[in-house]
């Protein structure tokens, strides 16, 4: 019996986990340091970002609302991954990596 192809999804979930060396470094983090308004719900997030134990600071916009007591964030953050040692093979083969978040708070 031949072994089933792997799916075009868990190829890039296999590349992710080894380029983040996510049995190192299991998890991600950034820690919020400021939260300046732009205008109404828009807002800027300013944080430290580390990802593979190697922390830079970053800023990107955001979408603020609240409801019933609870705030909602949803926004873009756009990195050059190579400044967190995520690469594979080369330099860059991404000019930049983008990365949607939304959190709850």
């Amino acid at each position: 019996m031949e072994r089933p192809s792997r799916t075009l999804q868990e190829k890039r979930i296999r590349n992710i986990a080894h380029y983040f060396d996510v049995k190192k470094f299991p998890f991600s983090t950034i820690a919020i340091t400021r939260v300046a308004s732009v205008n109404g719900e828009h807002k800027e997030i300013t944080g430290n970002l580390t990802i593979k134990g190697i922390t830079h600071p970053v800023t990107f916009p955001v979408k603020m609302e609240m409801k019933d007591g609870i705030v909602k964030a949803s926004g873009k953050l756009v990195i050059d991954r190579t400044k967190w040692d995520v690469r594979y093979k080369s330099g860059k083969f991404f000019d930049d990596l983008k990365l949607k978040t939304s959190m709850t708070i």
